[in-house]
């Protein structure tokens, strides 16, 4: 954190200074030696953030960065709400329209939160157990995601659209919502990191 403080006080990052702080961090959603080796590509941080093409990476470093908590949901809202169409059940609609409503200045019900999500993941739990159609558990996967920390929904919505989609390879549809996903966190999570730019 005081990593952190000196950088917004500095009003720059280079992306050196963001791999100090990674080395702090841990990751379950991706390999971390990824991130870094894409860092490693740009000397500023600005640039790293506009060629990205990883939404996880964005969303990832978002956190890390201590980007509110409503900012991030609304950008994961937006990816879940990519594979909208598979979501077959009210509460995790409601899931992704909660995320997707939520803004900086939003004053959010923490319970509120908690109890859709907890609703979500009971129906992506439920669906698992009976075998449903595999694309609209990702897709309720994803819309569980767009409303807990993590980068995962990225995944979900890969795999919901890959099981929607025939003929599609797995990398090529991680691929496609890797990259709409970038674009998505380029236009909800751009204003709040640009303080390091």
């Amino acid at each position: 954190m005081q990593m952190i403080n000196h950088l917004i006080n500095k009003n720059i990052m280079t992306t050196k200074e963001l791999f100090e702080v990674l080395k702090k961090e841990e990751c379950p959603h991706f390999s971390l030696m990824e991130l870094k080796m894409h860092l490693y590509r740009y000397e500023e941080f600005s640039d790293f953030w506009n060629k990205c093409g990883r939404g996880d990476f964005m969303i990832h470093i978002a956190s890390i960065l201590d980007i509110d908590f409503c900012t991030i949901s609304n950008a994961r809202g937006r990816i879940a709400n990519i594979v909208r169409h598979l979501i077959k059940n009210y509460k995790s609609l409601l899931a992704v329209d909660t995320a997707m409503s939520l803004t900086t200045n939003n004053v959010i019900d923490e319970r509120k939160i908690q109890e859709i999500s907890d609703d979500a993941l009971y129906v992506c739990s439920y669906g698992q157990l009976n075998g449903f159609i595999p694309a609209y558990n990702y897709a309720s996967m994803a819309a569980f995601y767009s409303l807990v920390g993590t980068c995962n929904v990225i995944k979900c919505v890969a795999f919901a659209s890959y099981y929607s989609e025939n003929g599609m390879c797995i990398s090529d549809s991680y691929s496609r919502i890797q990259m709409l996903a970038s674009g998505i966190c380029k236009d909800v999570i751009t204003d709040s990191v640009s303080k390091y730019f």
